[in-house]
């Protein structure tokens, strides 16, 4: 049900293109009157610069009219044909007004097809016109041509946008024939004036050559049009950007589904497929819904940006709520409550469109050489197979009868087991009997322990549970067995990496494991020998499907609503012991690997500690490791990284060497390696730098060495080698540094080295020296040694992502941030003013994903944490440091992430006075409230950023 303001849904009348269209002409509708203005006798002997006046005066008014019926609340379908209804008017006033001075008006007709050949144009949308000709077009003479130009160029210069060619009936078949776009084009044809007879001819051509004659193959083309798109689309509705036309469940799959019922059923009146019951009521209801808010939504885009436009992107999502007039108190709310209602109507249109598509397969003569009763389509001799109850034949699982359900209510879960076990799936006509019996998935068939034991031997089967449980979903059956999954269905996750709904995410978790089963490829191995090696995949998967269950609580932390979820569903599952602590931790710490991976300072040994401490043992953290990876590639396809994988298999081989060996034995390895580690360096060094090796080694912070190498110490040690040499011929200076640009083109990034003795803002100014000239910083590690000097080595790449390569503008950094060091206290804007053109303009309707600061004293036993989620632009890290530092807080690491203009950066700091966490209260409300005035300001705005 719809949760904005009520709307007037476009009733079965109103849709021009349910109309039935397979008779061999095409039945006319009623034709609106051309208006006195645009009479052909009246204005053809106009100039016609005077004619052009006066069919832009009728477009303005009637397009005026349209939008007035838009913004009260009209019916996406009801708009759309009034728009082509006016088009109408205007094509058949140009045609008369050119057939006045011509003879060849008889020799041609005017067709509309494809989207205006429905009859329904989005007021973006472009006209799609056929010159139907008498005669070959190559053999068109002066006086047809001008005709065709005297209707043509007044389009153009109103703004149209005209796709149309010139054919004639032989011509118009034999380039459907070759190309299926061009089929499906001419297949939605209308007459909109001209030679009556010529169309009747093509309409009965068209009919017999191009659809009665090739049905399967028609049938073929379009299955593969859909395969083709859906792929494009990750093969789901629950897209977080979704494509209104030809996203799955889109406007597209409803042609389709008009397209095949016309060629295979000789209709499009969904009236009529209903009354052979092909579609139920309600699925008839649902498609005349669905298509007609679609359209809504459509009109809505295309009002909006002036162009057409078919994804509906975070940026409009915000839009189209406040002009549906959704009530939520909030902006995010009303988006979900948008999208929530997007993804019903798409899902809907989605799966009643493959289940026409189906039934075509099953019941059409033409794609079957016979047909069978609905109950049992197949005799014995076909090869069907009967058990339980069910039929299976050609992959379908069928009933036997209608009163199997009301026989054993079990076989509603039972009968998902056999499609896992033979490979089936659940026919049209079965599923219709599924939802005729939801009503017998009760508490006690929840709690029948045979239902228990089904569900616990589907959840078992390793690479076959999430394609058992796609059906299960589809048929409205997992949901209300396993409530906890069916309270996240079609539940938008607004949040940065979420690409999909609460949902599909879950089942693409799923997805994820089982499809490890089967790869072969190496760098996968990991993860595939853990769930080979896993005793207990009941618990995995159980866990998959309730990790985000929590997300459907209304609380802070899904996690801790997840929590308790997993722990009534034990006791309703009686999962005791082991099982139910794999799951309770599974479900706990489903984030603690990522988070601690990317979040924390995974090069501290405290940190690996208390993460191995967390872990209780190799065999949990193992299936956490299995579960990260499941977790993050069901996120979307760019949540799961080589530089996020590295982390977290850096991590876990440390908390495993803890677990295994113990601390004290792990911190004593480490040590050993760390002398090797100079060893090597001193040998690869010149001999001048043997000092300062040992020495670097004595006062850097143990976290700095635990994954470099040998070259990426010795190229440290040089820098701070120039740096001390500066320092020596220039004492008297105000600041010297040594800086280092080390280019990486074919990853994208330059990484820039920075050796000098720390100072007040020497962080602040390093990032605001690089935005001063348009610089993004992509990731950040920051080291102070014991005696104050400071390496800070920074990943940063141009505005365009590429590797910052040019020496010109490396120069011109350096410049600057020498410059600014040489004050004490700097004026920020004076650097980052020049920057503000290259910014994209703010949108204050843009919520691409909730834009945070979250202040955390619980995370870390030593530092406040700080975690930032904002929109990324240039110069923003340099505005969060220097609030954090206007605050009396020290920095002391940070993790810096850009991704998909995203900045999702951890900042670990403490106080300068005392070094102590930042406990004060109203301190804390003050740096909350500077820090959303950064992230949420317009980006041209750098907001309090001046000194006091």
């Amino acid at each position: 049900m719809l949760q904005a303001l009520p709307v007037r849904i476009s009733k079965p009348s109103q849709f021009p293109l349910l109309s039935p269209h397979s008779v061999p002409v095409a039945t006319e509708e009623p034709l609106n009157p051309i208006p006195e203005a645009l009479d052909p006798v009246r204005i053809a002997e106009l100039a016609a610069g005077e004619r052009l006046q006066l069919y832009k005066e009728y477009m303005s008014e009637e397009n005026a009219r349209i939008r007035t019926t838009h913004d009260q609340g009209g019916g996406g379908c009801e708009v759309a044909s009034l728009r082509s209804g006016v088009v109408d008017v205007l094509l058949r006033s140009l045609f008369e007004t050119a057939a006045i001075k011509s003879n060849s008006s008889n020799s041609l007709t005017l067709v509309a097809n494809g989207g205006y050949g429905r009859g329904l144009l989005n007021p973006g949308s472009d006209i799609d016109l056929l010159f139907l000709l008498s005669q070959p077009s190559h053999n068109l003479d002066t006086e047809q041509k001008e005709l065709v130009s005297d209707i043509l160029y007044p389009l153009f210069d109103l703004g149209f946008k005209v796709g149309h060619a010139s054919r004639s009936i032989p011509e118009c078949i034999t380039e459907a024939r070759r190309d299926p776009i061009t089929r499906t084009s001419l297949f939605d044809h209308r007459k909109l004036c001209g030679n009556e007879s010529l169309y009747r001819k093509f309409a009965q051509r068209f009919r017999q050559d191009c659809i009665n004659r090739d049905q399967v193959l028609f049938f073929e083309e379009r299955r593969s049009d859909i395969e083709a798109r859906y792929r494009k689309f990750s093969s789901t509705v629950f897209l977080q950007e979704p494509n209104l036309k030809e996203s799955p469940g889109g406007m597209r799959d409803f042609h389709n589904l008009l397209w095949i019922s016309d060629a295979l059923f000789n209709t499009r009146d969904l009236e009529e497929l209903r009354r052979r019951g092909i579609l139920t009521t309600n699925a008839s209801n649902e498609l005349r819904e669905g298509f007609d808010f679609l359209h809504r939504l459509r009109n809505c885009l295309h009002y909006h940006t002036e162009k057409s436009t078919d994804i509906l992107t975070l940026r409009f999502q915000g839009v189209v709520t406040e002009a549906f007039k959704y009530r939520h108190k909030t902006k995010l709310r009303r988006i979900e409550a948008l999208m929530r209602d997007y993804y019903l109507h798409a899902r809907d249109i989605h799966q009643h469109t493959a289940s026409v598509f189906e039934i075509a397969e099953i019941e059409t003569p033409v794609l079957r050489p016979f047909r069978l009763p609905s109950w049992v389509p197949f005799s014995r001799k076909s090869g069907a197979k009967k058990f339980d109850g069910f039929t299976a034949t050609d992959g379908r699982l069928f009933a036997e009868h209608e009163n199997i359900f009301a026989e054993e209510p079990g076989r509603l879960l039972h009968l998902f087991l056999h499609c896992q076990k033979h490979h089936l799936r659940p026919s049209p006509p079965l599923r219709k009997l599924i939802k005729a019996n939801w009503h017998r998935i009760d508490k006690s068939f929840n709690y029948n322990q045979e239902n228990r034991r089904t569900f616990r031997t589907i959840l078992e089967k390793k690479g076959q549970v999430a394609r058992t449980l796609r059906l299960m979903h589809r048929c409205g059956v997992l949901g209300r067995y396993f409530p906890e999954f069916g309270a996240l269905e079609c539940l938008v996750q607004h949040e940065f990496f979420h690409r999909y709904t609460a949902d599909e995410h879950t089942l693409r978790c799923i997805d994820q494991l089982d499809a490890l089963i089967e790869s072969d490829d190496p760098a996968l191995a990991r993860y595939r020998q853990i769930l080979i090696d896993i005793e207990d995949p009941y618990a995995l998967y159980l866990a998959v499907l309730l990790h985000d269950s929590g997300r459907a609580e209304n609380v802070r932390e899904h996690i801790d609503g997840s929590q308790v979820l997993a722990n009534k569903v034990c006791k309703r599952l009686q999962i005791r012991h082991g099982r139910r602590q794999l799951i309770m931790f599974l479900v706990d710490h489903h984030l603690t690997l990522w988070r601690f991976a990317t979040k924390r300072n995974i090069d501290d040994p405290d940190v690996v500690a208390e993460f191995a401490g967390l872990m209780k043992n190799r065999r949990f953290m193992d299936a956490l490791l299995l579960f990260t990876y499941a977790d993050s590639n069901g996120t979307n396809e760019d949540a799961w990284g080589p530089w996020k994988e590295t982390l977290i298999i850096q991590l876990c081989k440390s908390a495993r060497a803890v677990l295994k060996q113990g601390y004290g034995a792990y911190d004593a390895e480490f040590r050993g390696r760390l002398d090797k580690l100079r060893e090597k360096v001193r040998n690869e060094l010149h001999v001048r730098y043997a000092d300062i090796t040992d020495e670097h080694f004595r006062k850097m912070p143990k976290r700095y060495f635990r994954y470099r190498d040998a070259l990426s110490v010795g190229t440290h040690i040089r820098a701070i080698w120039q740096y001390f040499d500066r320092r020596r011929r220039r004492p008297d200076t105000p600041f010297e540094a040594a800086v280092q640009w080390i280019e990486y083109p074919e990853q994208g990034y330059t990484e820039l080295t920075v050796a000098t003795h720390d100072r007040h803002l020497l962080l602040e100014k390093i990032c605001c020296s690089l935005a001063a000239h348009e610089i993004n910083i992509l990731s950040a590690d920051i080291y102070t040694r014991e005696d104050g000097v400071a390496l800070d080595i920074f990943r940063v790449c141009t505005d365009d992502m590429q590797a910052v390569k040019n020496d010109y503008r490396q120069m011109s950094v350096v410049m600057t941030l020498y410059e600014i060091n040489q004050q004490e206290n700097y004026l920020p804007d004076r650097y980052l003013e020049a920057k503000n053109n290259f910014l994209r303009e703010n949108n204050d309707d843009a919520i691409p994903f909730p834009v945070r600061a979250y202040i955390d004293n619980e995370s870390d036993p030593r530092f406040t944490v700080i975690e930032v989620q904002a929109i990324d632009r240039i110069g923003l890290l340099h505005d969060l440091l220097y609030t954090i530092n206007q605050h009396g807080l020290h920095t002391i690491h940070a993790r810096i992430a850009t991704e998909k203009g995203a900045a999702l950066d951890t900042f670990y700091v403490r106080t300068s006075k005392d070094g102590d966490k930042l406990n004060q209260i109203d301190t804390q409300a003050s740096l909350q409230e500077a820090l959303e005035e950064v992230i949420l300001a317009p980006r041209s705005v750098n907001p309090g950023l001046s000194p006091a």
